[in-house]
């Protein structure tokens, strides 16, 4: 810790073990870029960090003391919208040109245009991935007592169920949906569930399940292709090493290179444009869905969330480790236990530097630090649904198998 004083308020400052220090008492420095590299120009990064971080703060002003009820669409998400039609119907149209192409003028000569055409609209056609190759999914005759706490947890508070529950081994969890019919999914990762004491579980699923209900325009079908066209444009402008080799070649690749470069650039700056437009948005759907965790869990536990995620770093390396150590999950949790007793004291710090580390223009989740301190201002809610160690134990008895199977992956990883 620095020995030197805020020139605000002249507390003694604090400081983390990269990044310039800060003022505890005042916030006073806490919005250095650290480690923020979107375009690679470092003046433009900077600019694009304190951006983030003064609109974060805005928000939270906003929504400070009040409900925010279901978000609607709004202006960011009509100009999203209007966006993504824009660029559907000019798919369309080179389909149209490709069809004319083909049907009118079709040689030798247009044929490889007809095809460029065609791999451009199928490079920029809208993906509805389906569930990820890590994620392994549950059946509820393999976990009865999670699947009934999911659907008491979806009931109280007046969310969908989802179609599919599943683990895999990251320290993170997350609701999405699938497929082109948009079916629900939910993961819990084992370090993480087995880390969170059961009421914080309760928080974890409410906040995850509000992901059905809080319109994030990041999964919402006429959002989706403003967010993710233009950064699919800028991978595929963007030039790799040379491959081939000459003189030709090196001057292809000098008048090119630059050439490409500036156009990648500029379709990635609209990309960034695009994300900053959905991500004030997408942070208002997250912290709807902290509303819903408390709603269900109530205040206490949903905070308690945030502030395990603010100091998730901790908790993540000491799960990890006691996976390197025994397959049972009863261990992992008693080392999280442990390790969030002795940083309790730590946990305003731990806050703060999440508002420094957590903060992007390409963020679709607002600060920890944030969240725990929106759930504190607003009138204290009891739960609706509890769960008990008896359940919570159950639980971790009908994951047993993928604990056991998973420690090795799970404990070789260490951040």
């Amino acid at each position: 810790m620095s020995a030197a004083t805020c020139p605000s308020c002249h507390a003694t400052l604090t400081s983390a073990d990269s990044g310039e220090p800060w003022c505890p008492a005042c916030e006073w420095g806490l919005d250095d870029p650290v480690g923020h590299e979107v375009t690679g120009a470092g003046w433009i990064d900077r600019l694009l960090y304190r951006s983030a971080f003064r609109l974060n703060r805005v928000q939270f002003g906003r929504f400070a003391g009040r409900a925010i009820g279901r978000p609607g669409y709004g202006a960011a998400g009509v100009f999203l919208v209007a966006v993504s039609v824009v660029l559907l119907g000019g798919e369309l149209a080179l389909l149209a040109l490709a069809g004319w192409l083909a049907y009118a003028h079709l040689s030798l000569l247009t044929a490889p245009l007809i095809l460029l055409i065609l791999g451009v609209v199928w490079v920029l056609l809208p993906r509805f991935p389906g569930l990820p190759d890590e994620f392994t999914p549950l059946d509820r005759s393999q976990a009865p007592t999670l699947f009934a706490l999911v659907e008491r947890v979806a009931a109280a508070s007046g969310t969908p169920a989802p179609h599919f529950l599943g683990v895999d081994t990251a320290f993170n969890a997350y609701a999405t949906p699938v497929g082109l019919r948009r079916r629900r999914a939910v993961c819990l990762g084992l370090p993480l569930w087995a880390a969170l004491p059961p009421e914080q579980r309760v928080a974890l699923l409410g906040h995850k399940l509000g992901h059905f209900a809080n319109g994030d325009p990041r999964v919402g079908l006429l959002t989706f292709p403003a967010l993710n066209t233009f950064q699919n444009l800028a991978d595929l402008t963007r030039m790799g090493p040379p491959e081939l080799w000459g003189c030709f070649a090196a001057v292809v690749d000098l008048v090119a290179r630059p050439v490409m470069w500036v156009i990648s650039r500029s379709l990635l700056l609209v990309h960034v444009a695009m994300t900053l437009v959905g991500a004030r948005q997408s942070q208002r759907a997250e912290y709807h869905a902290d509303e819903l965790a408390v709603l269900v869990a109530g205040s206490s536990a949903t905070r308690g969330l945030a502030d395990s995620l603010a100091s998730r770093d901790g908790l993540e390396v000491v799960v990890r480790r006691a996976a390197r150590t025994g397959h049972d999950a009863r261990d992992w949790r008693r080392a999280a236990e442990e390790a969030r007793a002795s940083m309790a004291p730590r946990v305003p710090r731990f806050r703060q530097l999440s508002i420094r580390t957590d903060t992007s223009v390409l963020a679709s989740h607002p600060p920890a630090g944030l969240r725990a301190r929106l759930v504190e201002s607003r009138p204290w809610q009891e739960a609706r649904v509890g769960l008990s160690e008896y359940e919570s134990d159950r639980i971790d008895s009908e994951l047993a198998e993928y604990y056991r199977r998973n420690a090795r992956e799970i404990g070789w990883v260490e951040h």
